[in-house]
C-alpha cells in the first residue's frame, strides 16, 4: 500500500483562483475513476472549475521515493540473511516511514536483526546508484527481475547493482526521468549520513492486517521491519500501539515534545527540543549501531552549591511518554525540582534501565516498589530528596516501610538512598544482603536505628560503605570486618559505642576510615598498622585512650606512605610523636588537638613539605620549637599549638614563607 503524495490543487475559473485544496489521498473507485480526497485551505470550491493546476510537494515525494527504494533493500537482505524462500506479504510506504511485512516460519533472532541493519546501511553507504529501466514484462522476466506481486508492476525494473533487481512502480524515480539514466536516490542518502537511515525489526505473533481473504496466508509468526528516518521524521526507534489485531507505528520525536510540555525550563536548557532528530537533542544519546535512544541525561549542569543551580532546574512533572523509550538504559534527572511530587511508578516499566539517578530532585512521599521491576539496574541513586517546601515544612521520601523490592535487583552495583527515611523499613539489611553484586552502599542520614541480625553475609564485594549520620546506638557489628575489598568505610555520627576489634586489620584494601563523632572507647588496635593503603584516618571526637606511640610508629612503616590526613583530636590519647613522622611525605592534615600527648616536637616535622593544617593545641607538648621544625613547611596554612608548654625560638628572618 502506497501513501499518495500531498498535492496542492489550485482551481481557477477564468482569471483568479477560486480555491486551494490540499490533497491527502487518492483512491481508485468505480472502475477507472480516481477520487481525490483533501482539505480546502483557501477559498470556496465550486462545481464547474475549468482549470486545475496540481503541485506535488517535492520534499514529501522524495521521502516516499527513498522509502520505496528501501523495500527493495529489505527484500534482498532478508533473502540473503534469512532464507531465499522469504516472501513479501504487504508493505506500507508513507512519508514518515515504511512498514514491510513478510512471511517466514519463525521470528527473527536479535543477532539477525543487527545483521540486517548492518547490511542495509552498508549498501546505503557504498553501493552504486539505483537504476531504473522501462521494459516489457517479457524482457523483465528474461533478466530475472523479481516480481513481488505477480504482474502489478509491469513496465519498470528497479536495480540496485549487485544487490537486487525487481519490478517496481515509478515512485522510485523522478516523474520526468523514467529513462535508462540512473536515479540519484542512493547518492542522496550517502550525502545525508548525518540523517542516518536505518532498518529495525521486531517479531510478534501473527495478526491479521485486514479482513480480506488475501491476507489469510500470513504465517504464525510475522515480522515487521520498520524503516526509520532519524533526522527528518523522528528518532531511530519505533512505537507500537495495539489496536485490536492491528499494529501501527509512530515516531518517538513526539515523545520528547510531549515530555518537554510537562516541564518548565527557565534557563532554556531544552531549547534544541524542536527538531524531530532525537539523537541531536540536548541530553539525548543514541546507540551508534541501532540508533535507539539509550541515554537521557537531564541532570542540572550546576551542582547544588552553585549560584546558578536554581535557575537551571527543570521543574514540573515527569510525563509517561517516557515509556516510549523502550531501549533506554540510562536516565538522569538529578539536581532538578519536581516540586515534592512522588517518583512515578511507571519508571518501573523502563525494563532496560541500567542507570537511574533521581538524586536531589525534590521528590517526596513513597518509594515505589515498582522500581523492583528494573532487573537490569546497576546504578540506583535516590539520595538527597529532603528539603523544606516552605519555612516550616520539611519533606522527604519518607513513606518507606518495606525494601523487599530491592531483592529483585541482583545486578545492582551502586545503591544510594542517603536522606531517604528508612526508619520504618525494618528489613533494610536483609534486603540489601540479597544484592551479591553490590559494590557501593550509601545510607547516610536515613534515620536507621538498628542492625537486624544476619545468618550469613552475601554482599561481600563492597568497595564503599557509608552508613554515617544514623542513630544505631550499638556496638560495631562483627560483619563489618569481613569486607576484604572495602576501600571507603564511613561510620561517622552514628552513636556507636564499645571498642574497635583487632579484626579491623583484615580490611587491608581500606583507603579511608571515618569513625568520628561516636562514643568508641578503649585503645586503638595496633593492627591498624596493617592497613598500608590508608590515605585518611578519621577517629576524632570519640573516647579512645592509651599510649598510641607504637601505633603511630607502625603507620609510618608502610612505604611508600599514602597517608594524607590523620585526625585523632578530641580523644584521651597519650604518648609521644615518633621521629618517623618524616616518612609521611604526603601528609596534608594532622590534628592531634584535645588529647594528652606529651614530650617534644620532633625535628622531623619540618620535612613535611605538603602539610597544610597542623593542630596540636590543648596537649602537654613541651620543649623548644626552632627554625628546624618549620624550615620546609612551605604549604602550611593553619598552625594551632596553644595550650602546651612550648617555647618558640626563631629569628625574625627565620620564618619560612607559610601559605
Amino acid at each position: 500500500m502506497t501513501h499518495f503524495d500531498v498535492e496542492k490543487c489550485v482551481l481557477e475559473n477564468g482569471v483568479k483562483p477560486k480555491a486551494i485544496v490540499e490533497i491527502k489521498d487518492v483512491e481508485k473507485s468505480l472502475g477507472n475513476i480516481f477520487v481525490h480526497k483533501g482539505t480546502i485551505r483557501e477559498g470556496v470550491l465550486e462545481v464547474g472549475a475549468v482549470v486545475v493546476e496540481a503541485e506535488v510537494d517535492a520534499k514529501l515525494r522524495q521521502h516516499a521515493k527513498v522509502h520505496r527504494a528501501t523495500t527493495h533493500l529489505l527484500q534482498a537482505t532478508l533473502k540473503s540473511i534469512i532464507a531465499k524462500e522469504t516472501s513479501q506479504a504487504v508493505s506500507l510506504v508513507v512519508f514518515e516511514h515504511l512498514r514491510f511485512d513478510f512471511n517466514f516460519h519463525k521470528p527473527l533472532k536479535d543477532n539477525e536483526i543487527v545483521e540486517i541493519e548492518g547490511m542495509i546501511n552498508k549498501w546505503i553507504g557504498h553501493t552504486t546508484d539505483l537504476q531504473t529501466k522501462v521494459m516489457p514484462l517479457t524482457d523483465a522476466k528474461r533478466v530475472r527481475a523479481t516480481a513481488m506481486f505477480a504482474e502489478k508492476y509491469s513496465e519498470c525494473v528497479v536495480e540496485v547493482p549487485s544487490v537486487s533487481m525487481e519490478l517496481g512502480g515509478r515512485t522510485h524515480v523522478k516523474a520526468e526521468d523514467v529513462t535508462d539514466r540512473p536515479d540519484n536516490l542512493l547518492e542522496e542518502l550517502r550525502m545525508m549520513r548525518n540523517e542516518m537511515y536505518k532498518a529495525s525489526a521486531m517479531s510478534s505473533k501473527a495478526f491479521s492486517i485486514g479482513t480480506n481473504d488475501k491476507f489469510n496466508s500470513i504465517t504464525p509468526f510475522n515480522i515487521q521491519l520498520l524503516y526509520r528516518q532519524q533526522a527528518k521524521n523522528g528518532q531511530l526507534g519505533w512505537k507500537q500501539i495495539s489496536l485490536g489485531k492491528q499494529y501501527h507505528f509512530s515516531f518517538l520525536g513526539s515523545c520528547f515534545l510531549t515530555f518537554k510540555e510537562g516541564l518548565t525550563d527557565p534557563s532554556h536548557r531544552l531549547s534544541s527540543w524542536v527538531d524531530d532528530n532525537c539523537c541531536t537533542l540536548e541530553g539525548v544519546g543514541c546507540d551508534n549501531i541501532t540508533g535507539w535512544v539509550v541515554n537521557l541525561n537531564l541532570r542540572n549542569p550546576y551542582d547544588e552549591y552553585s549560584g546558578r543551580n536554581w535557575e537551571a532546574q527543570l521543574r514540573g512533572k515527569i510525563n509517561p511518554s517516557l515509556l516510549d523509550l523502550k531501549h533506554l538504559k540510562s536516565l538522569d534527572l538529578s539536581l532538578n525540582n519536581f516540586n515534592g511530587t512522588s517518583i512515578p511508578e511507571f519508571i518501573g516499566s523502563l525494563q532496560n534501565l541500567q542507570y537511574l539517578n533521581l538524586s536531589r530532585a525534590f521528590f517526596s512521599g513513597k518509594l515505589p516498589r515498582q522500581l523492583g521491576n528494573l532487573s537490569k539496574l546497576r546504578h540506583l541513586d535516590l539520595s538527597e530528596n529532603r528539603f523544606y517546601k516552605d519555612l516550616d515544612h520539611l519533606v522527604s521520601l519518607d513513606e518507606v516501610d518495606n525494601l523487599q523490592w530491592l531483592s529483585n535487583l541482583s545486578h545492582l552495583e551502586h545503591l544510594n538512598l542517603s536522606k531517604v527515611n528508612l526508619s520504618k523499613a525494618s528489613n533494610w539489611l536483609q534486603a540489601i544482603n540479597r544484592l551479591p553484586s553490590l559494590l557501593e552502599l550509601h545510607l547516610s542520614d536515613c534515620e536507621l536505628s538498628h542492625f537486624p541480625s544476619l545468618p550469613y553475609l552475601n554482599f561481600t564485594s563492597l568497595v564503599v560503605l557509608d552508613i554515617s549520620m544514623n542513630n544505631f546506638n550499638s556496638s560495631l557489628p562483627n560483619w563489618l570486618y569481613t569486607f576484604h575489598r572495602l576501600k571507603d568505610l564511613n561510620l561517622a555520627y552514628c552513636k556507636f559505642h564499645g571498642t574497635i576489634s583487632s579484626s579491623i586489620g583484615n580490611l587491608t584494601s581500606l583507603t579511608r576510615l571515618n569513625m568520628e563523632y561516636n562514643d568508641l572507647e578503649g585503645e586503638i588496635p595496633k593492627t591498624l598498622g596493617n592497613l598500608c593503603l590508608l590515605e585518611v584516618i578519621g577517629l576524632q571526637m570519640n573516647k579512645f585512650g592509651g599510649d598510641v606511640t607504637e601505633i603511630l610508629a607502625s603507620l609510618f612503616h608502610c612505604l611508600p606512605a599514602r597517608l594524607e590526613s590523620i585526625q585523632l583530636n578530641g580523644n584521651q590519647l597519650s604518648g609521644l610523636l615518633p621521629h618517623q613522622l618524616a616518612y609521611l611525605t604526603n601528609l596534608k592534615y594532622l590534628d592531634l588537638s584535645d588529647n594528652a600527648f606529651s614530650g617534644p616536637i620532633p625535628d622531623s616535622l619540618g620535612r613535611l613539605s605538603k602539610l597544610e593544617v597542623l593542630r596540636i593545641f590543648r596537649n602537654s607538648f613541651e620543649g623548644v620549637v626552632t627554625e628546624t621544625h618549620l624550615a620546609n613547611l612551605t604549604s602550611l596554612g593553619v598552625l594551632e599549638a596553644n595550650s602546651n608548654s612550648l617555647a618558640l625560638n626563631v629569628s625574625p628572618t627565620g620564618f619560612p614563607s607559610f601559605n
